[in-house]
């Protein structure tokens, strides 16, 4: 688990070896601590396959979903904006609907209001 900040982007690669969920979809997941309150826009681009961005809380050993989105940054690159309702630990998760998925990613984490004057 890599550990992405605020205003930044990171990239990965989906191979054979990757980590894949029992569907063989593979995914990566990225740590992010937040404050409660804060408004994040999270984006999964690639050139290679059909992005997939998904948000889970991370409470004691286990974790919950909190946002999921497919295509929301146009074409097959997901974007997804939402609230932390509370201050602590996310994942903030990189994966593909194809269950073959391989090639770049590259997924960033930007403050909603920046992200808004942009255009994003």
């Amino acid at each position: 688990t890599g550990v992405i900040a605020m205003g930044t982007s990171v990239t990965g690669q989906f191979d054979p070896g990757s980590a894949r969920f029992a569907d063989g979809k593979p995914f990566a997941p990225w740590r992010y601590t937040a404050q409660a309150g804060e408004r994040v826009v999270v984006t999964n681009r690639s050139r290679d396959f059909d992005a997939l961005v998904t948000v889970f809380a991370v409470e004691g050993d286990s974790v919950r979903e909190i946002g999921r989105d497919d295509d929301g940054a146009g074409g097959l690159d997901a974007q997804l904006a939402l609230e932390f309702p509370t201050a602590g630990e996310y994942l903030i998760v990189s994966g593909s609907f194809d269950v073959g998925a391989q090639g770049s990613y590259t997924l960033s984490l930007e403050q909603m209001d920046i992200a808004c004057a942009r255009g994003g």
